[in-house]
């Protein structure tokens, strides 16, 4: 959902987020993280595309199925 995509670009805005917790608790790996999102919270091309396309599936889901 978009809330996810805000909650991320928050938490990685802040200098002091855990990215091992924040992957944790999102059930994605870093490398996942990092393709949809830039290190200072950014959307990169996969996020973008990911957000173009969310419909009946939420953020999630689609990541996760993104990277099987």
């Amino acid at each position: 959902s978009k809330s996810q995509i805000v909650r991320v670009q928050t938490a990685m805005q802040d200098r002091n987020t855990n990215v091992s917790e924040l992957c944790k608790e999102l059930n994605i790996t870093r490398q996942t993280l990092y393709r949809y999102f830039s290190p200072n919270g950014a959307l990169r091309k996969h996020g973008e595309r990911v957000l173009s396309r969310l419909s009946e599936h939420t953020w999630l889901d689609q990541l996760k199925t993104g990277c099987s």
